[in-house]
């Protein structure tokens, strides 16, 4: 079966989503109750804020709101079928976590109207990387590289999940006619 039920009571289909079916809403809801790095951080650290502080980063650095809206939905996917870790992610391409991630990210684009091909949400996200690392991680010193990059040190806030969701929806508020997405 690969229906996954959203806290809407929907039933998706990972690998055939209607993206008609797919809500912001939802979308922030699940994402603000997932921790990044499987839950091996200092605090709880959401997808949810992960996406909309990289967002907030994209629209400072390069003033381009569509860069801002992609970021902040690069991982929605993983609203539902879950965040892998990277190392793991590697061992998951070609299989069917994959096969679902794609139909959800070009349903995610059709609906949403963004595209996740920018190259530059790449480097946003390495970037990130570092920020969340150098706040998060427990013993930071032992992994840690230095980013090359000139952009802002990202502000983590370690939002909880309530807060995380509200900021999200606050956010697609603003950067969206989401009235008009529903």
């Amino acid at each position: 079966m690969t229906k996954v039920m959203t806290v809407a009571g929907d039933l998706l289909d990972t690998f055939n989503p209607d993206p008609e079916h797919l809500s912001i809403e939802v979308i922030a809801h699940h994402l603000s109750n997932q921790c990044r790095y499987n839950g091996a951080c200092r605090g709880f650290y959401s997808v949810a804020e992960h996406c909309l502080t990289g967002a907030h980063l994209a629209r400072a650095e390069f003033k381009d709101n569509d860069l801002a809206r992609a970021f902040m939905l690069h991982d929605a996917h993983e609203a539902f079928i879950g965040d892998i870790v990277t190392p793991m992610k590697s061992l998951l391409v070609d299989s069917p976590w994959w096969h679902a991630a794609d139909a959800l990210d070009l349903a995610l684009q059709k609906r949403f109207n963004v595209s996740f091909d920018d190259p530059r949400i790449k480097q946003i996200d390495d970037h990130m990387l570092h920020c969340e690392w150098w706040y998060l991680m427990p013993d930071k010193n032992r992994y840690w590289t230095h980013s090359n990059s000139k952009w802002r040190f990202a502000r983590i806030m370690n939002l909880s999940p309530e807060k995380a969701r509200e900021a999200f929806l606050k956010s697609a508020s603003d950067w969206w006619d989401v009235a008009n997405d529903q």
